[in-house]
């Protein structure tokens, strides 16, 4: 089945490296990491960060493919809110603080100490809303995940976010958690289901999960029916 959705995946683009270890055929997981260890989305079991993947790299996805292996006891359902909707509601009731996230951001990479020993940065220093003329009705481009930008200013040596870039940041968080639900499509997956979305078109996220644990007192994760997606991300070929 993995081999498979590899296949596929090299069909529709070029897969490129999401974490060190020149890792091109991800895993999503919850690792239980304690907060100290500055987990990536990915390694936990979290929910409601609407997000686009690959915010932390130079350059972001254009295509993002997920392989469910194994689903949680409880949770991970898929969350799906159009990039384009939430511009538009900004331009119309919010114009001002649209702009400023038209501005760069710290990014906090979250990467490894190995990493950083290697010489990588990081921080990513981008804007959150861009928009490419030359495409047209495509040209939007949605950078985010909440947590990458909220905690930035915690590294050493970055700017504290302005009242303003705080106000912008908390209008569009609010709009992709879409409490009233107007805005979101919701999906459930099941052992061999794919997904497939448009990074720039598709912002997304999962309800939070809760993995099969193990018998005793410790209350471990059963690693063997520990929920598993496999993920790939994807540029667009030229």
């Amino acid at each position: 089945m993995e081999h498979i959705f590899w296949r596929l995946c090299h069909e529709l683009g070029v897969p490129f490296v999401q974490k060190s270890g020149f890792i091109r055929f991800g895993r999503v997981e919850n690792l239980d990491l304690p907060q100290h260890q500055r987990p990536r989305y990915h390694e936990t079991g979290t929910g409601g960060s609407i997000h686009t993947d690959s915010p932390i790299m130079p350059v972001v996805a254009d295509f993002v493919g997920l392989l469910c292996v194994r689903t949680a006891l409880t949770g991970g359902d898929s969350k799906f809110v159009s990039v384009a909707r939430v511009h538009n509601i900004m331009l119309e009731h919010a114009r001002d603080l649209l702009n400023v996230l038209y501005e760069p951001f710290y990014f906090d990479r979250r990467l490894k100490p190995e990493d950083l020993a290697a010489g990588q940065a990081a921080t990513l220093y981008e804007p959150i809303f861009s928009y490419d003329p030359a495409m047209g009705d495509h040209g939007l481009r949605l950078r985010w995940q909440p947590e990458y930008v909220w905690q930035a200013p915690e590294l050493e040596g970055l700017p504290s976010l302005s009242e303003k870039q705080c106000a912008a940041l908390n209008i569009l968080e609010g709009i992709l958690e879409d409490r009233t639900g107007h805005l979101t499509v919701k999906a459930s997956m099941n052992a061999g289901d794919l997904q497939l979305l448009n990074n720039h078109v598709v912002a997304h996220g999962r309800s939070a999960f809760e993995d099969h644990r193990l018998a005793g007192d410790a209350g471990q994760i059963d690693p063997l029916r520990r929920r598993l997606m496999r993920r790939v991300w994807l540029h667009q070929r030229a």
